[in-house]
C-alpha cells in the first residue's frame, strides 16, 4: 500500500498538479471569505454568532456558498452566488416550546401594511443592478403566524421570468425566510434592453401566431356539470409564442422547450380494497346485489384476447382486480398480463366494464421501447378499430387538432352539428412494427345535450374580442437552448391575458381563469359588527357575499370558517370544494374522520369544545373537577363541557349569553361562532 501511495504522489508531482491544486484550495478560500463578507454586510449580520461554517454547492451547475451561522438554538442559513448575491434567507430561532400545540390560530400583531412595508425594504437591499421589485397587497398569504409575499421581478423596467417569495413572522414582522430566482440559471442575456421592433409591429406578428376555432364544452352550475354542451371559441394551438424584439420572428417556445426536454408518460392506478365481515343489512344485500351483472375474470379475460389488437396470444395473466365507481354505479375490472420473451418482460394491462367486457383503458409497455406509428397510418387503424368496437361512437367522431386535447397518438373526438365537444374523446396509439394497439383511452357521456348554433357571435367577432382582452407586452422571456434557457427581448402576452382562455360564443364575453385571491367581504354586516369585520380585514370567514348572523350554525360551516384561519377558502355548497375543506380539516386536527356530519347543528357547547380541542387545550379541558366558573347556568353545564366553559372564560372567549348563561346545549349562530373565534385569537393567555 505504502508503494501504491508513493506512485501516485510522484505521478502527481511529476504532472505538475500539485500547485494547481494547493492554488485551487487557496482561492476557494479567499472566495468564501470575500462571499462571507459581502453577506455579512448586506445582511447587517454582526458577530454575535458562536458557531459558523461554510459549504459549496453546484445549482444547475451554477456554483452556490451556502453560509451557516448559528448562536445557542438560533440557525440563519444563506445561499448565495459567488459574486456574494444572495438567492436564498432561512431564519429559525429553534424555539418550539412557546407555540401552542394544535391549530391555534391568533390576531396578527402585524398589519398588511406593516408587513408589506417591511418585506419591501429587505427585498430592495437584496436586488441586483437592473431589477426591481413593487410588492403587491394582493398577494399576500397567512397561514398560521407566518405571513407570505409572492413578487416577480423586473429587469431595466420590464416583466422577467424571475420571481421570488418572502415569509415574515406575523408576530414581530421579522423576516424567516426569502428565496428567488437565480439570474445565472440563464445563459447569456440581453446587452441592449431597446428593442428594434415596434409594440405594434410585435403585437401584431403575435397575435397572428393563433387562431380560434368553436368547440362545444360544459359548464360548473352549482357545483356540479351541466349535461347541456355551450358553445366557445378557443385557440386551435396551445403553444407559448413570443415575438424576438430585435428580428420581428415569432418564437415558439413550447416548441423548443418540448425538443429541449425529453416527455414523460403519465401512470394510472385503481382504487382500494375493502374486507367486508359481520351480519348483512338490507343496504348491504342490495350492495352485493349488484355484483350479478359483473362478469367473472375467465370470461372477461376471454373477450380481451378475442380482440386481435391486443396481441394477448402469449401473455399470462397476472392478476385481476375489480372496482366499484359509486358516481357511475358500475364495476370496472382491471387485468394486468405479463409475458418474458428472454431478458425481456412486457406488460399490458386492460380495464373494461365488468358488466360487458367493453374496453375502457389499455396500456402495453416493457423492458424495451416501442415506436408508435404516426400519420394517415395510424389514424386509418384507429378509425377502424373504432368502428369495430365503438360502432355507435365511431359514427359521431372526428379529427381533432385542437388546443384543449394534449398528448400523443391518434385523437377521434366526438362532433356534434359539424362543431368538436374535446370532452367526448378516443385516444390510441399503435406499434409500427407489429400494428399492435399500445395505448387506448376514451371518455363518452350518453346523457349530453348540445346548444345550437343560434344567436352565436362569428369567428372574426371572436377573434377581435380575443386580441382586445389579451394585452401584449415588451418584456424578458426564457428561451431554451441546447446550454440551458437564455433570456431574451421579446413581445409576449401580459399577465392578465394569461388568463383568458376563449371567448364566448353567444355572449362574446372572453373567458378568463379566475386565480384571484379570496377577499372576504359581505353585504349584510353593518359597522357595529366590529368582531365579524375584523376577522374579514385578517381574511378570516365565510366564501361568501353573505355572512348571516343569525343563521344556525352547521358543521360544514364552522370547519369553512375556521380552516379560512389557514388561509384556505371553501364553499361548503359546492362538492368537490365540500371534500377538499373536511380534508383540510383533519390535517389541521380540527376533527376526526368517523365525527363527519356535514348538516348537524353545532351547540354553544360543541363550538367551544372544537376550538379548544383543536387549539390543544382539550387535555386540561377534560380535567373539570379542578375549573371553577361563575356563569348564572354554571351548576347545569354537563360535565364534558365544564371545564371547556371554565377555560374559555378565562380566556376571555365567552362571557355568556344575554342573562349571563353558558347555555351549551343551545343551537349556536354563526355570530355567536364569529365573536367567539375573534375572542380567542385575541386571547392573552
Amino acid at each position: 500500500m505504502k508503494r501504491i501511495m508513493a506512485w501516485i504522489v510522484a505521478m502527481v508531482l511529476l504532472l505538475g498538479m500539485a500547485p494547481g491544486v494547493w492554488g485551487a484550495s487557496e482561492e476557494w478560500n479567499q472566495q468564501a471569505q470575500q462571499v462571507t463578507g459581502k453577506v455579512k454586510a448586506l445582511l447587517g449580520i454582526g458577530d454575535e454568532y458562536t458557531g459558523f461554517h461554510s459549504e459549496y454547492q453546484t445549482d444547475e451547475g451554477v456554483p452556490l456558498w451556502v453560509l451557516n451561522w448559528s448562536l445557542d438554538e438560533l440557525r440563519l442559513t444563506v445561499e448565495a452566488t459567488s459574486q456574494g448575491q444572495v438567492m436564498e434567507y432561512r431564519l429559525d430561532d429553534g424555539d418550539y416550546s412557546s407555540q401552542e400545540p394544535g391549530f391555534a390560530p391568533s390576531v396578527p400583531k402585524v398589519s398588511d401594511a406593516q408587513a408589506l412595508k417591511l418585506a419591501q425594504a429587505f427585498i430592495d437591499k437584496l436586488l441586483l443592478e437592473g431589477e426591481s421589485v413593487k410588492l403587491d397587497a394582493s398577494r399576500i398569504s397567512r397561514g398560521g403566524d407566518e405571513i407570505r409575499f409572492y413578487f416577480d421581478i423586473a429587469l431595466h423596467g420590464l416583466p422577467s421570468p424571475l420571481s421570488g417569495r418572502i415569509t415574515l413572522d406575523g408576530e414581530d414582522g421579522t423576516v424567516i425566510s426569502y428565496r428567488r430566482t437565480n439570474p445565472e440559471h440563464y445563459r447569456g442575456g440581453v446587452d441592449n434592453p431597446k428593442p428594434s421592433v415596434t409594440l405594434e409591429q410585435g403585437r401584431g406578428t403575435l397575435q397572428g401566431t393563433q387562431k380560434l376555432q368553436l368547440e362545444y364544452t360544459r359548464q360548473m352550475e352549482n357545483g356540479t356539470e351541466s349535461q347541456q354542451a355551450h358553445l366557445r371559441y378557443v385557440p386551435v394551438s396551445g403553444d407559448n409564442y413570443v415575438v424576438d424584439a430585435f428580428t420581428g420572428k415569432a418564437v415558439n417556445l413550447s416548441q423548443l422547450r418540448q425538443e429541449y426536454y425529453e416527455g414523460s408518460g403519465d401512470q394510472e392506478s385503481g382504487g382500494s380494497k375493502s374486507d367486508a365481515g359481520g351480519g348483512l343489512s338490507k343496504v348491504e344485500l342490495e350492495g352485493l346485489g349488484k355484483l350479478d351483472q359483473v362478469l367473472e375474470e375467465k370470461k372477461l379475460d376471454s373477450l380481451l384476447r378475442q380482440m386481435p389488437q391486443l396481441a394477448l396470444q402469449d401473455f399470462q395473466l397476472a392478476e385481476t382486480a375489480y372496482y366499484y365507481n359509486k358516481e357511475d354505479d358500475r364495476y370496472t375490472a382491471s387485468l394486468s398480463y405479463t409475458r418474458q420473451k428472454g431478458e425481456v418482460r412486457e406488460y399490458k394491462i386492460a380495464t373494461v366494464n365488468a358488466s360487458d367486457g367493453q374496453l375502457i383503458r389499455f396500456f402495453a409497455f416493457g423492458d424495451e421501447e416501442r415506436e408508435a406509428l404516426e400519420g394517415e397510418a395510424a389514424m386509418a387503424k384507429g378509425r377502424a378499430f373504432l368502428e369495430t368496437y365503438f360502432p355507435q361512437q365511431f359514427s359521431q367522431v372526428g379529427a381533432y387538432e385542437g388546443s384543449s386535447l394534449q398528448g400523443e397518438g391518434v385523437v377521434l373526438v366526438r362532433q356534434a352539428n359539424g362543431v368538436p365537444f374535446p370532452e367526448n374523446y378516443y385516444r390510441m396509439s399503435f406499434d409500427k412494427q407489429t400494428g399492435d394497439l399500445l395505448s387506448f383511452r376514451g371518455q363518452w357521456d350518453e346523457d349530453v345535450t348540445f346548444a345550437g348554433k343560434e344567436g352565436i357571435i362569428s369567428l372574426e367577432q371572436a377573434e377581435n374580442i380575443w386580441k382586445e382582452a389579451r394585452p401584449v407586452e415588451l418584456g424578458y422571456s426564457a428561451a431554451p437552448t441546447d446550454q440551458g434557457d437564455k433570456l431574451m427581448l421579446a413581445y409576449q402576452y401580459a399577465e392578465e391575458a394569461k388568463q383568458v382562455y376563449g371567448v364566448d360564443a353567444l355572449s362574446g364575453e372572453a373567458l378568463r381563469n379566475q386565480w384571484e385571491q379570496v377577499q372576504v367581504s359581505y353585504t349584510d354586516v353593518k359597522e357595529g359588527d366590529s368582531e365579524i369585520l375584523a376577522l374579514a380585514q385578517m381574511g378570516v370567514g365565510f366564501k361568501s357575499d353573505l355572512f348571516q348572523k343569525d343563521k344556525a350554525l352547521t358543521q360544514a360551516d364552522l370547519l369553512a370558517f375556521l380552516v379560512s384561519a389557514q388561509g384556505q377558502y371553501y364553499d361548503p355548497r359546492v362538492p368537490e370544494e365540500l371534500e377538499s375543506l373536511y380534508w383540510s380539516a383533519y390535517e389541521l386536527g380540527i376533527l376526526e374522520k368517523n365525527q363527519r356530519q356535514e348538516d348537524a347543528l353545532i351547540t354553544r357547547g360543541q363550538l367551544v369544545k372544537i376550538i379548544l380541542d383543536m387549539s390543544g387545550y382539550g387535555k386540561a379541558a377534560g380535567m373539570w373537577q379542578i375549573y371553577q366558573c361563575n356563569f348564572s347556568d354554571a351548576g347545569k353545564i354537563p360535565k364534558e363541557y365544564y371545564g371547556y366553559a371554565a377555560i374559555a372564560q378565562g380566556l376571555g372567549m365567552v362571557k355568556g349569553n344575554g342573562s349571563g348563561r353558558f347555555a351549551a346545549q343551545d343551537t349556536a349562530t354563526r355570530e355567536q361562532m364569529a365573536l367567539m373565534f375573534y375572542r380567542f385569537m385575541d386571547r392573552t393567555v
